[in-house]
């Protein structure tokens, strides 16, 4: 069988010794906690055999937006992680490689912001 809840919130914490002061209150953070589904975790690690086993094996839902404020979906993770075979994993359609994030970005838009330019 499939684990119960395929569209639980992992929480990944890193190291925000890399990351930018926040620009509002130049404050910066020692941890930074970012909340997505597994299938976004897979594709931004660029993880596609993860990924195709959600899609075919769970059927778990391909539209579902993050939790975080830029609500991007999986294909946006995929495009960060530079991996053409987690795209196709993805198995989307046209439309979907259209979607915007909640910033208003592309898939290519996030590939590029990530130096992913292949």
């Amino acid at each position: 069988g499939h684990p119960a809840n395929l569209n639980a919130i992992v929480t990944v914490t890193k190291s925000a010794a890399a990351e930018p002061a926040n620009p509002v209150t130049t404050e910066k953070a020692d941890e930074i906690k970012i909340e997505m589904s597994l299938l976004h975790y897979a594709a931004l690690r660029g993880r596609s055999d993860v990924v195709r086993y959600l899609v075919v094996e769970c059927k778990v839902d391909t539209t579902q937006q993050d939790k975080q404020t830029r609500k991007l979906l999986p294909i946006h993770n995929a495009a960060a992680s530079g991996d053409c075979a987690t795209l196709d994993a993805l198995n989307v359609d046209q439309q979907a490689l259209t979607a915007l994030s909640g910033e208003g970005d592309f898939c290519i838009h996030v590939a590029v912001m990530q130096g992913k330019t292949e």
